[in-house]
């Protein structure tokens, strides 16, 4: 999404100080207000919406694309009332959806993304809440999928997955939140108009490698609601924000 515009590949724009960080790290830093702009998970916007609102481009949202509790075998729904579960940050909208669908969940604790497999497979966690690109990666290394997040979600609730939202500081000044929201769309249009552009750029920050993976998830997460979230993204952004069991446990 942001390749053209860090690298400056768009004919005018801002000069921007980038941090690339965790989601639970960003979440934690929307909380602290420490950025103008930055994305954060939809589940931890009402904890700064005061300082914060949303931008229209830049959403990481759809079908099909939903969080994984995984495990080394193949368990039922049902076990993992009494099974330490690895979640990747308290603040994320898989941490949400987990408890949202099973709440009554045994043990959960947060740990960084990139760690939950092999904290599965090496037995400290008895299943975990993968995201990213770990979606594409969890078969090849011996792991088990015990429930599909995202469709649970959409066979309840009809509406796409809001995961991941841009959001820029109510401070700022009008012209510049609309400049952003059109910088960060022409961003995503730019690589999708030149797809082989972001290559190098993606690469060097891909925790997965292979190429086919980082394809797949480039397919899965950017996408024409990412362009614009539209009336079905809000609706579905306020559907899950103002859900009675958004609690951060």
């Amino acid at each position: 999404m942001m390749d053209a515009l860090v690298n400056r590949k768009l004919p005018s724009g801002p000069d921007l100080k980038v941090h690339l960080m965790d989601i639970q790290q960003l979440n934690q830093a929307a909380v602290a207000a420490t950025f103008d702009v930055t994305k954060i998970s939809v589940a931890a916007y009402p904890l700064v919406s005061d300082q914060y609102e949303l931008l229209d481009a830049g959403a990481a949202m759809g079908f099909g694309c939903g969080p994984l509790v995984v495990a080394k075998t193949a368990l039922k729904e049902k076990d993992l009332d009494r099974l330490k579960i690895a979640i990747p940050g308290r603040h994320t909208t898989a941490n949400y959806l987990f408890h949202h669908f099973f709440p009554s969940a045994g043990q959960p604790f947060f740990t960084v993304f990139s760690e939950i497999e092999n904290l599965v497979l090496s037995g400290e966690a008895g299943a975990g809440v993968i995201i990213h690109e770990s979606r594409f990666t969890y078969r090849q290394k011996g792991l088990f999928c015990v429930a599909d997040l995202g469709a649970l979600w959409e066979e309840r609730y009809h509406l796409p997955l809001p995961l991941g939202i841009f959001v820029c500081r109510r401070s700022l000044d009008p012209g510049l939140k609309e400049n952003m929201n059109h910088l960060i769309r022409d961003s995503i249009r730019y690589a999708f108009d030149h797809p082989a552009s972001p290559s190098a750029y993606v690469l060097n920050h891909a925790r997965e490698m292979e190429p086919e993976v980082v394809k797949q998830h480039i397919g899965l997460y950017v996408n024409e609601y990412s362009l614009s979230m539209g009336t079905a993204g809000r609706a579905a952004i306020d559907f899950l924000i103002q859900s009675e069991n958004l609690i951060h446990k």
